[in-house]
């Protein structure tokens, strides 16, 4: 999708080989339940005020958003974060870095 762009680098790979790249205006994370506690700390360092980091891999959030994976990111202090429906069966998480 990229292919020709000279002002887009795509980088590919477990996110810490990406922190001599950083800042990202937008990241792209493997989200779902190998979230952990600390996550959006270790994210907002690679992510400038403004940018968005997008996670996938989430099942669609029912009436509560209790599990831990997604609270972590909802709840965080550190990015303005909302859950959007993307298919009946899948939800991603849309986190601005405040």
């Amino acid at each position: 999708m990229f292919a020709g762009s000279d002002s887009v680098e795509v980088v590919s790979g477990d996110w810490s080989l990406a922190s001599d790249r950083a800042p990202f205006d937008l990241l792209f994370s493997d989200g779902g339940p190998k979230r952990a506690p600390g996550d959006p700390e270790r994210l907002a360092a690679l992510v400038p005020a403004g940018g968005l980091v997008v996670l996938d891999d989430y099942t669609p959030s029912r009436a509560d958003k209790k599990d831990p994976p997604r609270r972590i990111w909802l709840e965080s202090s550190l990015y303005r974060a909302q859950e959007l429906l993307v298919a009946p069966d899948a939800a991603v998480i849309l986190a601005v870095r405040l």
